[in-house]
């Protein structure tokens, strides 16, 4: 009985998750917009300054539906995280959008083999149209699906 219990646990706590946009970025004036952004159009995020905090929810089993990740952090590299992410059976599914001032962000976005990025500073239109496209949110005053 202790298995079932502990399988339920893990799948509501996957299910809570699910629909979560994570964000990573170590420059907390960009985590702060971007929060603002996203409670404004009631969107569940959760955000990291520190690239490390994310990667130790991973290991607990914890997944977004959609992962911003900065490329350039403080000692780290997001294409790098990225590729980790992409080569690992349990989180190669989840999508991921660079964030990044680099004038090369196409070849950044492609070395990382992720689906997509947005240059600095982005456009609001742009990221909504982004999270919209990864993430369904199902509450009133939003019929957000992702686009087939």
């Amino acid at each position: 009985m202790r298995g079932i219990e502990r399988q339920s646990k893990m799948i509501n706590k996957n299910r809570e998750n699910h629909q979560t946009v994570w964000v990573v970025d170590d420059d907390q004036g960009i985590l702060d917009v971007v929060k603002i952004i996203f409670e404004q159009e009631c969107f569940p995020g959760k955000y990291f300054s520190d690239p490390k905090l994310m990667q130790a929810e991973i290991s607990r089993g914890n997944r977004p539906s959609l992962l911003l990740l900065d490329v350039f952090m403080r000692g780290v590299n997001g294409v790098n995280i990225a590729l980790n992410l992409k080569n690992q059976c349990q989180t190669k599914h989840i999508p991921i959008i660079l964030l990044t001032a680099d004038l090369d962000a196409a070849e950044k976005a492609k070395q990382a083999k992720v689906e997509g990025f947005l240059t600095k500073p982005f456009d609001i239109a742009e990221l909504l149209a982004v999270v919209k496209k990864y993430v369904v949110i199902d509450h009133p005053g939003h019929d957000l699906h992702p686009n087939p």
